[in-house]
């Protein structure tokens, strides 16, 4: 019995904690079978959640189109189901999260001294706050780790509900004619922003954030994006046949991203015997890492196991894309006629990754655009536009604003991944090669760009030097921990700083190409 001089906080946090061991049928099945595999309970408790979404996507496409209502109540009684199987009470932490920012977004937020942009990013702290809470919870608290990827759960709504938070503070501050015109689609998947002229009603922000297809590991998609798949506002200019055939190719895609998903998982589950870090100095496998032959060495040692990484990733985001593309959520499309939704293949919202683009990425830019797009593209919508469009900080820093922007953009990426110093070093890494790699671009686009198809060669340049600097600094994002990061930067002798540091006193002698100067070599 619990004793009432007990604190009821940490008996609320142990019982959360030690409910996957608790003995039960449910959970000694989970248990057994996690331990054949050499894996934890919620892992396998989470990748039968993310299977189980495509049973219930399958029979959305039997509701009514424009019936917002009833889509509303099925996504937030099927999310809600499929995150209490994967966390059991886990989950009444992000309910708890959800209702505190719904009863933010009701309040006015001038009775509290605050403007509507005030609350909302009063929203964005506690949100970000809360997730950052739960990934402390997953390092520092008894079997918290074993459960890695709840912290997934509040880092999607960490962005969904800020953006929905910005997006009716945006509303607030417009007249009725600006918010009568219709959006327009931006970015590469043509991706929806609108501010809102008011909260949506409690239904819809419940079937909002715990769309059952997206809310273990994503997509992320913006209210407005839900609103015109709950509303069937999506199929509109579509004929009958067209709609017909519209839900039939977007169950097939979601049945082909499902094998794609379960070919990769299975792909890191045969090749998982590559340890991630036998290149470390303290590593007892140094010497056999010495003695392999240079080749082999990096394919072995390198390659295949950041390889296997991102296969893990690849793998959960093509499931749950897979799902949320069979439900219609992320193949509704808002083009006009079949024929150009079909004709470029576009999942946009549902996009979690471009596959090519994100293995052989022709830049910087490009690989951070396409991998993870939906917290990319939350990162550039609401972090970077905001840092330059502020007056402010474009008073201060100047023409170096963009720079500004961009270090702002990663660090708010390493503040959501989590705590660990190594999600630090790799995204400050990226946005200091974000940058070098735009001045590298100023000096020599300009002499392939007037040579014809020589600018061909300049993309393959840029593709070679992006993934060499992904298989460089990539390690950090799993090492995690201040010991074996700096044990990787001295093994590689500091090498990115090096070549950092060289880039931008190349490009502070080799001053950029000006336009007037590009424009004569064009006419000659």
């Amino acid at each position: 019995m619990i004793q009432l001089s007990m604190n009821p906080f940490h008996v609320y946090l142990d019982w959360l904690d030690q409910w996957c061991y608790s003995p039960s049928a449910l959970n000694d099945l989970f248990a057994n079978f996690a331990e054949s595999i050499s894996v934890t309970p919620y892992d396998v408790r989470m990748l039968a959640s993310l299977l189980l979404a495509y049973v219930f996507a399958f029979f959305h496409q039997f509701l009514p189109d424009k019936r917002p209502t009833v889509h509303h109540l099925y996504n937030v009684t099927v999310g809600a189901a499929l995150t209490a199987f994967a966390y059991g009470p886990l989950v009444l932490n992000v309910w708890l999260m959800i209702c505190i920012v719904y009863l933010l977004l009701r309040l006015n937020p001038r009775r509290l001294g605050l403007t509507p942009t005030g609350m909302s990013w009063l929203i964005f702290v506690l949100t970000f706050a809360y997730q950052s809470w739960e990934q402390a919870r997953r390092l520092y608290h008894p079997h918290s780790i074993d459960n890695l990827h709840f912290t997934g759960t509040p880092m999607i709504l960490a962005l969904r509900l800020s953006s929905l938070a910005f997006d009716v503070a945006r509303g607030a501050d417009m007249t009725a004619d600006e918010l009568a015109v219709k959006p327009r689609p931006v970015g590469p998947y043509g991706r929806i922003k609108a501010p809102l002229a008011k909260c949506p009603s409690l239904i819809a922000f419940l079937g909002y954030s715990m769309f059952y297809g997206s809310v273990i590991v994503g997509p992320f998609f913006t209210f407005a994006e839900y609103a015109s798949f709950a509303s069937g506002r999506s199929f509109e200019g579509l004929t009958k046949k067209d709609r017909i055939r519209l839900r039939l190719e977007s169950i097939a895609w979601g049945l082909i991203y499902m094998i794609w998903g379960v070919c990769l998982m299975a792909f890191w589950v045969l090749f998982s015997f590559f340890p991630p870090d036998p290149m470390l100095p303290y590593h007892a496998q140094h010497a056999t890492y010495l003695a392999t032959p240079l080749l082999w060495r990096i394919v072995r040692y390198h390659i295949i196991p950041i390889e296997l990484i991102k296969a893990k990733y690849y793998s959960v985001w093509g499931l749950a894309h897979g799902a949320s593309t069979m439900s219609g959520l992320t193949y509704s499309g808002r083009r006009h006629t079949m024929a150009r939704v079909w004709s470029k293949f576009e999942f946009r919202q549902g996009a979690n990754y471009t596959w090519l683009l994100t293995q052989f990425p022709p830049s910087m830019a490009m690989m951070t655009t396409h991998w993870n797009a939906g917290i990319g593209f939350f990162l550039a919508s609401y972090v970077y536009s905001g840092v330059r469009r502020n007056e402010m900080i474009k008073r201060r820093f100047g023409k170096h604003v963009k720079m500004i922007a961009t270090i702002a953009t990663f660090a708010t990426s390493a503040i959501w991944h989590g705590w660990e110093p190594g999600f630090y070093i790799f995204f400050l890494s990226s946005a200091l090669f974000t940058n070098l790699a735009r001045r590298m671009s100023a000096v020599f686009r300009p002499f392939f760009a007037t040579r014809g198809r020589l600018i061909y060669v300049y993309h393959v340049i840029t593709a070679v030097a992006t993934m060499s600097f992904i298989y460089l600094q990539m390690p950090l994002f799993y090492y995690l921990t201040w010991e074996r990061c700096v044990a990787y930067l001295k093994f590689t002798r500091f090498a990115s700083a090096i070549i950092f540091v060289g880039g931008m006193l190349f490009t502070m002698v080799v001053p950029p190409l000006p336009a007037k100067v590009e424009a004569e070599k064009k006419d000659e």
